[in-house]
């Protein structure tokens, strides 16, 4: 039987999910590991660390963030939600949000350049947090802005 599909006329289609299977399955489990890890050590270092929800919004939409203060941010995933931690004090955030809109015609992709995000409602942002809190990030569609919002 596997020795039919591997050979016969699916065989093309039978070899690329065995090399999905045995290569990019345990890739991507390493990845969310390496996060994982990634996530505990900040925390270890900063046990007052606020937590950042990322809420990407409707079905449609995507919200990126590239950068805190230059570096690479620390993200964390509990089941789908995903969350960003960050030291207390002030912070800048590289942030994009991509929406897809579905039309007749089509899938039309509208993306938003990165944005530096902190407290005042301007392009350019600069946000405090402050120990132990918990805070939501969002794009709000509407106003076209990156928000904050304390939980």
């Amino acid at each position: 039987m596997i020795s039919e599909l591997l050979t016969g006329p699916y065989r093309i289609p039978a070899w690329f999910a065995l090399a999905v299977i045995c290569v990019c399955v345990p890739a991507w489990i390493l990845v969310l590991l390496r996060r994982r890890k990634r996530g505990k050590d900040f925390l270890t270092r900063h046990p007052d660390a606020a937590v950042l929800r990322i809420r990407h919004g409707k079905i449609t939409g995507a919200l990126t963030v590239h950068s805190v203060d230059g570096e690479r941010p620390v993200l964390v995933s509990k089941g789908a939600k995903q969350f960003l931690c960050l030291a207390p004090g002030e912070h800048s955030l590289s942030l994009s949000y991509q929406r897809t809109k579905v039309n007749v015609v089509g899938k039309l992709s509208r993306y938003f350049d990165a944005n530096r995000i902190a407290t005042e409602k301007t392009a350019t942002k600069r946000m405090t947090v402050k120990a132990y809190e918990k805070y939501n990030l969002y794009y709000d569609s509407q106003a076209e802005t990156f928000e904050f919002t304390r939980k």
